[in-house]
């Protein structure tokens, strides 16, 4: 579903970011340094009353990147962690409508086929969004697998667990192509790419030069959740609205 033809400008005050202290957000505030970003320690999602304060300036854009995303914790603290991931989410929607807001929310790619608690919490949050859903699985070089292979550490990656990431510089061109044509609805964004945690780990390492023997293959992980087997994003709706996919290889240069 589009929106109204008037481009939206991100690099402006008239941009909220909320929850800007996450891996996301801090390349958020790099691209668009005009944006309002409030710290998950200063905008209690969970508190309606505050965010209604924080949006007395009435943004004109909302963009929520504030959860609680560690899966073992969801798992064990479900009404906790409902109460962020979805009724917090709620209460951003609820105070964009009565400000007239776009807002824009991260899902993810757990959300597609919800195996576990948090999966299930990010579908349950993406129904209430007054704009743009992005669903989507992302990193950079400050996520613990890179930082993993670059400090020489083993890490065990599954070869039977199937995704398209992205890195957060492609997915925040995206972000921004949607968000100037004011699209509303749940939009995949990944690389065309359906590949195994496992051969990911391996063309990082063929790209950037880490050791290979630094990955374990392994079919299980001992985890306090499950994982989904196959969370690939299917990328037909961004052929259909025009823009172009990338593959991975194509995606690394943007780290």
């Amino acid at each position: 579903m589009s929106g109204p033809d008037t481009l939206i400008r991100l690099d402006s005050q008239d941009v909220l970011l909320l929850g800007a202290g996450g891996l996301l957000a801090g390349e958020i505030k790099s691209r668009w340094q005009k944006i309002n970003a409030v710290p998950r320690e200063d905008c209690d999602i969970t508190d309606i009353n505050r965010i209604s304060e924080i949006c007395e300036s009435r943004p004109k854009v909302i963009i929520n990147c504030a959860a609680m995303t560690d899966l073992n914790y969801c798992e064990e603290h479900v009404l906790e962690a409902w109460n962020v991931n979805v009724v917090g989410v709620k209460n951003i929607a609820k105070v964009a409508v009565s400000i007239g807001a776009y807002m824009v929310h991260v899902s993810s790619n757990y959300a597609v086929n919800p195996v576990n608690e948090y999966g299930r919490m990010k579908l349950a949050s993406e129904k209430f969004i007054p704009g743009l859903v992005l669903r989507t699985a992302f990193y950079n070089r400050d996520h613990w697998l890179f930082r993993s292979l670059e400090e020489g550490c083993h890490v065990a990656l599954l070869t039977n667990y199937y995704f398209n990431p992205i890195t957060t510089a492609g997915l925040l061109d995206y972000m921004e192509e949607l968000i100037g044509r004011g699209y509303r609805g749940v939009v995949n964004i990944g690389t065309r790419d359906r590949i195994t945690y496992h051969d990911f780990g391996l063309k990082l390492c063929g790209e950037f030069g880490f050791d290979k023997g630094l990955i374990d293959p392994v079919q299980s992980l001992k985890l306090g959740y499950e994982y989904p087997g196959d969370s690939y994003l299917e990328l037909d709706q961004l052929e259909e609205i025009g823009l172009q996919t990338r593959s991975i290889s194509e995606d690394f240069q943007s780290l």
